[in-house]
């Protein structure tokens, strides 16, 4: 896990390299979610996987949003209190939430 989330601690990362750190982890992210995605197709027995992709999709999308508060959080103010530890937890949350996401959509399937 380290190998994904390692990176120096700098301070001064210019936004080009902030975009290379997240699209670097957005391999080992889809392999995570087609993982997740699989689990949660057994768990609920779907035949039709269309919600997934669309899922998965959607997800990706909004994974350009973590590089993109990172751009933010480079220009505000406080960039010398700001290194890369605040966009380790910030995918690491974002993992975590697309992990819910793909499991909750087998979780209302089933309960329906």
């Amino acid at each position: 896990m380290e190998y994904l989330l390692g990176i120096k601690n700098k301070t001064n990362r210019t936004w080009s390299q902030i975009i290379g750190w997240w699209e670097i982890r957005r391999i080992p992210y889809n392999l995570i979610l087609l993982l997740a995605g699989f689990i949660s197709l057994q768990i609920a027995y779907v035949s039709i996987p269309l919600i997934y992709i669309i899922i998965g999709l959607g997800l990706n999308v909004l994974y350009c949003f973590g590089w993109i508060i990172d751009i933010h959080l480079l220009k505000s103010d406080n960039v010398m209190q700001l290194n890369v530890n605040h966009s380790k937890r910030l995918f690491l949350i974002y993992l975590a939430f697309s992990l819910v996401v793909i499991i909750g959509v087998a979780v209302l399937i089933l309960a329906s």
